[in-house]
């Protein structure tokens, strides 16, 4: 039944997601992003490999608002969370169809977002709904053929080491930029 549910609900985001396309620069888009969401791996594996890199994020972006969406079930260190807003999400907070519930989403979506990244190597629909539910002009994350009808920024890296996966992910954001500077 869950599958069911999950291939309904698939196919209404991938037509709210083409509604979402919008012609842009993704330079210039990626210049002016405020605000970031970040979807922190729920494979234990994956993650371990990709959470000591996230601070890569603030010098990519040092003046934008990053929040991490960790699952419950793999927490990040605190140590590693400072400059970050941090919201856990547990299976209480996936409505019936697998998409963010009504709480989740009043905490999750109380301003919008400029830019969505999926730190999931293995496709996870949970992340995939909360990229198209929060109306983003850019979702990132890495190739898979499910992604493509939901993301509009898909990397291929070269390499089966989910750690080296964050460092080129970041590397087609952009690195530092001299003209952004550090947030206060």
């Amino acid at each position: 039944m869950k599958k069911l549910f999950e291939n309904i609900t698939f196919r209404q985001l991938c037509a709210k997601a083409n509604k979402q396309t919008q012609p842009m620069v993704f330079s210039d888009q990626l210049n002016k992003s405020k605000r970031i969401l970040v979807c922190m791996p729920v494979s234990p594996a994956e993650f371990a490999s990709m959470v000591k890199s996230i601070n890569q994020f603030r010098l990519c972006f040092p003046q934008a608002h990053i929040t991490l969406l960790q699952p419950q079930t793999t927490p990040v260190p605190a140590n590693l969370t400072l400059g970050f807003q941090v919201i856990v999400w547990a299976q209480t907070d996936v409505d019936r169809m697998g998409k963010p519930g009504k709480e989740l989403k009043s905490r999750l979506f109380n301003e919008p977002f400029d830019l969505v990244v999926d730190l999931n190597v293995s496709p996870h629909f949970f992340s995939m709904a909360v990229a198209v539910e929060s109306n983003a002009p850019i979702k990132a994350g890495f190739s898979d053929p499910a992604r493509s009808r939901i993301y509009n920024l898909l990397i291929r890296p070269e390499t089966a080491d989910t750690g080296q996966y964050l460092a080129i992910l970041l590397s087609y954001l952009g690195t530092a930029d001299p003209r952004r500077t550090a947030r206060r």
